[in-house]
């Protein structure tokens, strides 16, 4: 089995099964010249999935799902937005711990990248008046 985790690094187009579709493009994204992909990494589709086949709950929203029929939208938004949920709330650690130590390796090593449009924090103050302000 692939290791849980993947920098941009090792991803390409070839990779799409092991990375899925957005970590396989932010691989290509990053050896573009003058296009900025910030550092980062993938949790591998066999680790996400290794999690997930775990997880009851979201077994049991699959199995709902397939019952639900094509002329049901309003059921089909729900159920989207419950198993959405799910996945969003699942906890790695807890599943796969030799999983989430790799990920927490992953994290440690990442250096925080400033971002291009970074503002000084606001400060409350009043603008002034139209009468001092400098012409153009």
């Amino acid at each position: 089995m692939a290791g849980s985790v993947l920098s941009f690094e090792q991803i390409d187009r070839t990779l799409l099964e092991l990375a899925g579709g957005k970590g396989a493009n932010l691989g290509e994204l990053s050896r573009v010249g003058g296009i900025r992909v910030p550092q980062g990494f993938c949790v591998t589709t066999d680790a996400y999935r290794e999690v997930l086949a775990r997880n009851g709950e979201f077994i049991a929203l699959l199995d709902e799902l397939s019952r639900l029929g094509a002329g049901d939208p309003k059921g089909l938004r729900a159920m989207s937005s419950r198993i959405r949920e799910v996945v969003e709330t699942t906890r790695f650690p807890a599943v796969s711990p030799r999983r989430s130590a790799a990920v927490s390796m992953s994290l440690a090593s990442q250096a925080p990248m400033p971002c291009a449009r970074a503002r000084p924090p606001r400060t409350c103050r009043r603008r002034p008046s139209r009468d001092s302000r400098t012409p153009i």
